[in-house]
């Protein structure tokens, strides 16, 4: 019997995406904002022999982010409440609650989510846009709110460092670092709430150093285990595209980077996310974008991980979003982690209680010993 040998076969997989991090409007504020069909986006994307199908969009109100003379265009109740109204007839079903902490309250989010059960999958911040820094304590009763109804919060995050632009006739184009939203910012903050789930958009983006200052301190937060982190990949890379063949570099040192961690592999701490419709995205080439966007992904995850390429690529794109939103099963490891955490508390507490009392009996046969002596 002639076996026949069978070389460069692709066998046509299908994946299911989630984008986490996408808004209702198109969002520049030169020009008044206007509605953007995000639900064009939910459709099949071809990469090489694979079919991509975006199940879900998880968006989030432009309106509360926008503001006009200092004030946003929305409350925290008049913005969200329309943004369900926007997709009351999509297959959208869930949503962020984005929230005002500076001029805002938790208790209209707590009305918001009360009243609308099931339609917010978690909390979302922008520092920049409202102008508090990230580590204000503004913040707290909102994440305290987060823990309690064990909501993920996802915080636009922003440039570590000063960059100089030049342009094609030398010109010099300073962009200053973030004052509101460094991930170092967002980490004092996630720190105070170790059990919330804290997402920095944009993975502290645009540049490397900025990106690879981002991932460092999600990897520290996973070996001091003191605040549970994660990045979207929301614009990572994308600015480079059609200038730099390489330029899902980027992407590719994050996974390397949370494959490697001091507690082992932690690419589930990695999102799906593009910030659709904003930008490149929006417009007649907007879907087309997008599709070669997750065809490049693909092909990196294919290229620098050929053995571990089918695995990567179903966490980043569906089952890590999957788990932090819907499964939520990062709540219930937290759960695990404090019922097994009792026993051994108490262990140790009895522990604690025998060294003090055999501590005082020795004090005092001591001082017995003592007053002998001195009576003899």
């Amino acid at each position: 019997m002639k076996i026949t040998k069978m070389n460069n076969i692709s066998f046509k997989r299908i994946y299911y995406c989630t984008d986490m991090h996408v808004h209702d409007k198109d969002i520049d504020v030169k020009t008044p904002a206007k509605s953007i069909d995000t639900t064009k986006f939910l459709k099949e994307y071809q990469a090489d022999s694979d079919t991509f199908v975006l199940k879900q969009i998880i968006p989030s109100s432009a309106d509360c982010l926008l503001s006009q003379d200092g004030k946003p265009l929305a409350d925290e109740i008049a913005g969200n409440s329309k943004i369900l109204k926007t997709y009351e007839n999509t297959p959208v079903r869930d949503f962020l609650a984005v929230c005002q902490p500076k001029t805002g309250n938790v208790e209209n989010i707590r009305q918001l989510i009360d009243e609308n059960p099931d339609k917010f999958v978690g909390l979302k911040f922008h520092p920049n846009m409202s102008e508090l820094p990230a580590e204000s304590e503004l913040y707290d009763d909102y994440l305290s709110f987060a823990k309690e109804k064990k909501l993920p919060c996802l915080f636009h995050s922003d440039r570590s460092f000063d960059k100089v632009y030049r342009g094609a006739k030398g010109e010099k184009y300073p962009v200053y670092k973030s004052l509101f939203s460094r991930p170092d910012q967002i980490y004092s903050l996630a720190k105070r709430h170790p059990e919330v789930p804290v997402v920095m958009a944009h993975c502290g983006g645009p540049e490397k150093e900025d990106i690879n200052a981002c991932v460092d301190i999600v990897l520290e937060s996973i070996k001091k285990n003191n605040a549970k982190l994660y990045v979207d990949i929301s614009w990572v890379g994308i600015d480079d595209y059609k200038n730099d063949a390489r330029h899902m570099e980027k992407l590719v040192e994050i996974i390397k980077k949370l494959k490697n961690s001091s507690k082992g592999d932690m690419t589930e701490r990695i999102l799906f996310g593009t910030d659709i419709p904003i930008a490149r995205y929006n417009g007649a080439e907007g879907t087309k974008i997008y599709g070669d966007y997750i065809k490049d992904i693909s092909k990196a995850i294919k290229k620098e991980f050929p053995s571990e390429a089918e695995e990567l690529t179903e966490k980043i794109f569906y089952k890590n979003a999957q788990d932090l939103f819907f499964d939520k099963n990062w709540a219930k490891e937290t759960k695990k982690a404090l019922k097994m955490s009792m026993p051994k508390m108490a262990f140790m507490g009895a522990c604690v209680a025998a060294i003090g009392f055999f501590g005082y009996k020795l004090l005092t046969l001591n001082k017995n010993q003592n007053n002998t002596q001195k009576n003899n």
